[in-house]
C-alpha cells in the first residue's frame, strides 16, 4: 500500500510525454541485432558461408534479460456502485485500498 500512496501523490505534478512510449536507444539496438542475427542464421544455412567469419554478424541473438518469475502482490479494488456523495464513495474506496 506504500507504493500506492507514493503513486497517488505524485499523480498532480505527473506529466505524460509521448517519448515515454517509445523503446529507447538500447531497445532499440538489441532488437536490430535479433533481426541481424536471424537472418544470418538463415543465409549461413542456406545461402552462403561468410568469407571472414571475424566480419560476419552473429548468429546468435544478444541475451535477453531475464525478469523474476514470482507473481507480483497485487491488490484488487472493488468496484462500487456510484453512491449519491461522490466524496463519501471516494473516501470508501480509499478506505478499502488501504485496508
Amino acid at each position: 500500500m506504500d507504493a500506492f500512496t507514493k503513486a497517488l501523490k505524485k499523480v498532480p505534478s505527473f506529466q505524460i510525454e509521448p517519448r515515454m512510449f517509445l523503446p529507447t536507444a538500447k531497445a532499440e539496438e538489441s532488437y536490430k541485432a535479433v533481426w541481424k542475427s536471424q537472418i544470418a542464421r538463415v543465409l549461413h544455412q542456406h545461402i552462403a558461408q561468410p568469407q571472414s567469419a571475424a566480419k560476419a554478424v552473429p548468429l546468435d541473438p544478444p541475451p535477453v534479460k531475464k525478469i523474476s518469475s514470482t507473481p507480483p502482490e497485487i491488490k484488487m479494488l472493488m468496484l462500487m456502485d456510484a453512491p449519491e456523495n461522490s466524496a463519501k464513495g471516494l473516501r470508501k474506496t480509499f478506505l478499502v485500498a488501504y485496508n
